[in-house]
């Protein structure tokens, strides 16, 4: 047995001229007990190879080197002359698709190497009807990576060797149509077939078969003027009949009379399919008049059969136009059948104009908008939203040849949802899908694909209640689809109302196993910064006035919550004064939380006691009217805390005015007793305390800490001359049970602080229990990354760093902007989650603004703080206390 070695050159003819000879060497490896001879040869391509490069036989290790090549570009390829082994081609890649090699004139390339493989055979049995010549019986296998070889049948038998291991498709015919083609195991398409997947070597036995004579379908297809159609395609499909997809079989082109015939089909089920190739006719059409396949009729023949006279008489297509605007450029148009299948898409034009042409006469609806990405509201035919489902539009029942002109439509933006996902390993989901939907797909679903952050946004939302389901189409492998509400059944998730203009904000889907959720009173719970209050949707809140708002049982809060945490801005005020934040059913305390000027928009974090109705009440303190926002971060669960680091709120209290005492003048301190007093243990490990600092001589900053310690190089309050300024602080609590306030100013100021609730001492062990560590600074961008851009954000490391443990939920950060160029806000967020519809520090140009927000810590441990303004601004953040997860 042989092998021949084969090279090709695929170098252009040039006139001769001297050269050096190039060389390619190798090595030839055979499977064991084969004969390792082979022999090089001229393979007569562009240039040839010289005579006495011609024949080069390998040793007896299989060595070889062919010798005296022009240059040129080579491939280098084994023909195998025996049945056992298989041919092969230099392909260092393994991929079994032939290399070229680029030889210049006295180039050389060694380890030109080619491993040959020991060849498969599929063998089996074929049976024939009565009168049929097995000698006209041939059967190929086809492998899905090149890999092919065919055989006759000796006695009823086949046997097709010399095959490499592959995936095949194995298939019986006459090559006289003496019998019906079919693929193994007896199906008439190929992708109905059953694959073989032949290994190194292997045998596979009995793909046996058994083959009947042909059935025949025959017709004629004519025009709507009833002459014959001539050079038009014709296809014959097979219908498995159980749901499967229909798979093409064979086509041909129709004759001079119009006629086409199929021969040599297998018994079953065919649907016959018309494509037009001439101008002014259906686009296609199936056997029975319709376009739509599964409406036909099904032609069923049985082995010998000639199904005849399946005809088909063209119609003239119908068409459709009219107008649309919409708040984007060129807004989609679908043409729907009654089964809500899209038949043709279009998109207006710069004038608003759309038509569709060649369509099949029958009933139809016409949507607005249905494409993905449109931030269009979708709208049926003649105006009627997609909340109302397709089953309103208007129905266009379109007979042969006409044309019909509809009314313009107008549409209008529709709602948005945003949100993040999160993967199986606690980090933010890249490029997965993401897909709005209502159920029983009563409305159209929409998607996006999620960001580098794991962030995704949703336009073009109806009015109407949506859930929202990531990796429906398994984009990503492994980890399946999950639901909002992280569940993996689509009746648990969890679902959102959406409204035209509206902007939604639904938090994360996350696929990461949940961290254990706090249980015990008193322990803190993050939920995804959620908007509870706005009034600017519904009423101002008049001089005096008051607004109460459901917290517990609402937005993943639950009913026995005793306290949250909650941001809250004031914006809109037409006169100065202040806001309470209380428990709803309590009298309205002497406190603060918010104090603003008019026409200022001032924010401020409050941690709120909840009314036994679960709501919490917020007081208008002014002669003027004022919007309020209040968005909550988290909660505290209720009953009597008993472990350490649990939080027991009070009811806001003053515990210090120093305008009834004397100013704190500059660089001053002032201690205020807070342990053992006013409703709160002697052992208290920390309060919760908003300051407020009004009458400053000049600007400066307040800094918050535990009595007895060094202060901190940190701020919690900082204030411009004349300003009132606010701010939340969550301070230890010193070994003499008090706090100390330092003025770091070169002027005098007043100072106020009011309690409103207190973290039992102890180390904190719990999920969800507060940890206390000294304020210190985790950012300041000013000597670090330099001014955050507008529009973008900056990320610290929390976990692990600076006395705050690995295993942390969030953090308490007080969060300064200095140094700005334009009006804005910061919001802090979980880093790789999407930036939520919130805010934690308004400031104008050229303001340096503090706030305290709970942030919650993202995977890496990592929190965000995206700068949204349209200019730079640097960014402070403090620590003064965590909470465990």
């Amino acid at each position: 047995m042989a092998c021949l070695l084969m090279l090709s050159s695929l170098a252009a003819s040039k006139p001769a001229v001297a050269v050096t000879p190039a060389v390619i060497s190798g090595k030839v490896f055979v499977p064991a007990g084969q004969d390792p001879s082979l022999t090089i040869v001229d393979f007569h391509s562009f240039t040839p190879i010289p005579p006495e490069a011609a024949s080069v036989q390998p040793g007896a290790d299989g060595n070889y080197t062919s010798a005296s090549l022009p240059a040129g570009t080579y491939w280098v390829s084994v023909r195998a002359n025996f049945a056992d082994v298989v041919d092969g081609v230099y392909s260092p890649d393994g991929s079994g698709q032939r290399s070229y090699i680029d030889l210049s004139s006295g180039g050389t390339r060694t380890g030109v190497d080619i491993t040959l493989e020991a060849a498969g055979h599929i063998t089996g049995s074929v049976s024939l009807p009565v009168g049929v010549n097995p000698a006209d019986i041939e059967i190929y296998a086809a492998g899905t990576n090149g890999g092919e070889g065919n055989a006759y049948l000796t006695d009823g038998h086949f046997d097709i060797g010399h095959l490499k291991s592959d995936t095949y498709t194995v298939s019986f015919f006459s090559t006289q149509n003496s019998v019906a083609s079919q693929f193994y195991n007896g199906v008439a398409a190929k992708s109905a077939a059953t694959p073989v997947q032949i290994g190194t070597g292997q045998t596979v036995r009995n793909i046996n078969a058994a083959l009947t004579v042909p059935a025949t379908i025959s017709g004629r297809l004519t025009g709507p003027d009833g002459q014959a159609v001539s050079g038009a395609m014709v296809e014959a499909l097979f219908d498995p009949g159980n749901g499967s997809p229909l798979a093409g079989v064979v086509s041909t082109e129709t004759d001079g009379a119009g006629s086409y015939t199929f021969n040599r089909l297998g018994a079953g089920s065919y649907r016959i399919k018309f494509l037009s190739n001439i101008p002014g006719t259906i686009i296609e059409e199936f056997y029975g008049q319709t376009d739509i396949a599964p409406t036909g009729v099904a032609v069923t023949v049985v082995p010998g059969q000639v199904a005849n006279s399946i005809n088909f008489r063209l119609k003239r297509p119908a068409t459709v136009g009219g107008n649309v605007w919409g708040s984007q450029f060129y807004p989609s148009v679908d043409l729907l059948d009654m089964n809500g299948r899209l038949v043709q898409r279009t998109h207006s034009d710069g004038r608003g104009r759309f038509g569709f042409g060649n369509i099949y006469p029958g009933n139809y609806r016409v949507a607005f908008a249905r494409e993905d990405g449109s931030a269009d509201e979708v709208q049926y035919y003649d105006g009627k939203p997609e909340s109302a489902g397709m089953g309103s539009g208007a129905v266009l029942s379109l007979a042969e040849g006409t044309s019909t002109n509809l009314n313009g439509a107008t549409l209008r933006a529709g709602g948005r949802v945003t949100g993040s996902v999160v993967g199986p390993d606690g980090k933010p989901l890249v490029n997965a899908m993401v897909q709005a939907f209502t159920d029983g797909g009563v409305l159209v679903a929409r998607s996006a694909t999620t960001d580098q952050f794991g962030g995704f946004s949703i336009s073009g939302l109806s009015t109407g209640n949506y859930k929202l389901v990531a990796n429906p189409d398994g984009r990503l492998p492994g980890i399946g689809s999950m639901y909002l509400g992280d569940t993996r059944d689509a009746t648990a998730a969890r679902s959102f109302a959406a409204a035209p203009g509206a902007l939604t904000e639904v938090g994360v889907i996350s696929y990461a196993p949940p961290a254990p959720t706090p249980s015990l009173p008193g322990l803190a719970v993050s939920i995804p910064p959620t908007r509870f209050l706005d009034t600017r949707n519904t009423a101002k809140v008049g001089p005096g006035g008051s607004v109460s708002f459901t917290i517990a049982g609402a937005n993943g809060v639950p009913a026995d919550a005793s306290a949250v945490v909650m941001n809250i801005t004031v914006t809109e005020p037409s006169s100065f004064g202040f806001v309470t934040a209380h428990a709803s059913g309590t009298p309205k305390p002497n406190a603060s939380n918010l104090n603003y000027a008019t026409g200022q928009t001032v924010p401020n974090l409050a941690v709120v006691p909840i009314g036994a109705d679960g709501k919490v009440t917020l007081s208008n303190t002014s002669s003027g009217s004022v919007q309020l926002i209040a968005d909550v971060a988290a909660y505290y669960r209720g009953g009597v805390p008993s472990v350490p680091g649990a939080f027991q709120p009070i009811s806001p209290s003053r515990f210090l005015d120093t305008r009834t005492a004397s100013r704190v003048g500059p660089g001053g301190s002032v201690a205020v007793q807070v342990a053992g007093t006013g409703g709160v243990p002697a052992n208290a490990a920390a309060v919760v305390m908003n300051v407020t600092v009004t009458e400053p001589s000049s600007f400066g900053f307040i800094t918050a800490y535990a009595s007895g310690s060094a202060k901190p190089n940190a701020s919690n309050v900082n204030y411009a001359a004349g300003q009132t300024v606010p701010n939340l602080v969550v301070v230890p609590v010193g070994a003499d049970g008090k706090v100390i306030l330092s003025n770091t100013s070169s002027g005098s100021v007043q100072i106020i602080g009011d309690v409103s609730g207190y973290f039992l001492p102890g180390t904190a062990t719990e999920p969800g229990a507060f940890g206390k560590i000294a304020p210190t600074r985790f950012l300041d961008t000013r000597t670090s990354s330099g001014p955050v851009a507008g529009g973008s954000r900056v990320s610290f490391a929390v976990a692990g760093v600076k006395g705050v443990p690995a295993n942390v939920a969030g953090v308490w950060v007080n969060l300064t902007v200095t140094e700005t160029q334009s009006f804005g806000f910061l919001t802090g967020f979980a880093s790789g989650s999407a930036k939520p519809n919130a805010s934690n520090v308004n400031y104008a140009g050229g303001q340096t603004v503090p706030n305290l927000a709970y942030l919650p810590v993202g995977a890496d441990g990592r929190v965000s703080v995206a700068n949204t303004s349209s200019g730079t601004a640097q960014i402070i953040a403090d620590v003064s206390g965590y909470v465990l997860k």
